[in-house]
């Protein structure tokens, strides 16, 4: 199972950046509820461009594509440049900045022919969602609803995330979507207060991550080509800016820790001076000296 990365404070990582919030921008997206992120998803069905005015719209934001076989990749700090979609593959603080197909990631999902007349298949009910415990039960899941497979046509072939879960799992580039939805029900289900017996408002806004996420188990999404910017000196200067917000989250901290380290130094030599003035040490002049040993050859 994926951890969360854990750092020295020496070491920031974007994950550390993120939840730390700050306020402002930040704060706000933490504090918005899960279904608002379906709205962003679905606004760029079909439309590469609504894709890029979202993530110039959010400044901070995060991106789960379809990967090869059954993986996701994660994405945050998407921009658009040169009209290109670049964002960062990953959490660590060495992830790579790549960029993402607009048309990939904006098409609709397309079950395959064979599945969709197999027999009139549907799409599982949130509560079959919720009663999963085991990556291999999402993967295996059958849908029992009264909405047909063909549904998933109506959703995007990627998903803008809350930032909330996207810490879940945050630090590898790429992971696999059972294992994802495992660890965000596994949040939610910890975050659950007393034996409700009607879904959460948590839990209901995370129901189209969870379709997108079984759509990407069942292998029905189409893998979005990524690959290295454009090596111009306008991606560059794009990816740099972007760059150094992390840059400056770990000189703060550099500088917050580093007035209280001189303060101890302070400390120790204001403690130092203070001894040597309470009890300055007790030398003796050459004439004392001079005039002792001669008393001691006397006697």
């Amino acid at each position: 199972m994926a951890t969360k990365t854990k750092t020295s404070q020496g070491n920031k990582d974007w994950t550390d950046f993120f939840s730390a919030k700050g306020g402002g921008i930040l704060q706000d997206l933490f504090d918005q509820p899960f279904e608002a992120n379906d709205d962003v998803t679905f606004s760029y069905l079909l439309g590469g461009q609504g894709l890029m005015d979202s993530a110039d719209t959010y400044q901070y934001n995060w991106l789960l594509v379809p990967g090869p076989g059954k993986m996701i990749r994660l994405f945050h700090s998407c921009f658009a440049t040169t009209g290109k979609l670049v964002g960062i593959n990953g959490c660590r603080s060495t992830a790579p900045f790549k960029q993402i197909s607009i048309s990939g990631a904006s098409a609709s999902i397309t079950v395959p022919p064979t599945i969709r007349g197999n027999p009139d298949p549907t799409l599982p009910t949130l509560e079959q969602f919720l009663n999963v415990s085991e990556e291999e039960d999402f993967s295996n899941l059958v849908g029992n609803s009264k909405n047909p497979i063909s549904d998933l046509a109506r959703h995007p072939n990627s998903f803008w995330m809350h930032p909330s879960l996207f810490l879940t799992v945050s630090g590898p580039q790429s992971v696999r979507a059972a294992e994802l939805a495992s660890l965000i029900l596994l949040s939610i289900e910890e975050g659950r207060s007393g034996d409700l017996e009607a879904p959460t408002e948590d839990e209901i806004g995370i129901y189209n991550l969870l379709l997108f996420l079984w759509a990407v188990e069942k292998r029905w999404t189409t893998p979005v080509v990524v690959q290295d910017p454009l090596d111009t000196q306008e991606t560059f200067t794009a990816c740099e800016s972007v760059a150094l917000r992390l840059n400056s989250w770990r000189d703060q901290l550099a500088n917050n820790k580093s007035p209280r380290r001189n303060d101890k130094k302070r400390q120790s030599s204001d403690d130092d001076s203070s001894n040597s003035e309470e009890d300055p040490p007790q030398t003796k002049s050459k004439k004392e000296a001079d005039q002792e040993a001669q008393d001691k050859v006397v006697q």
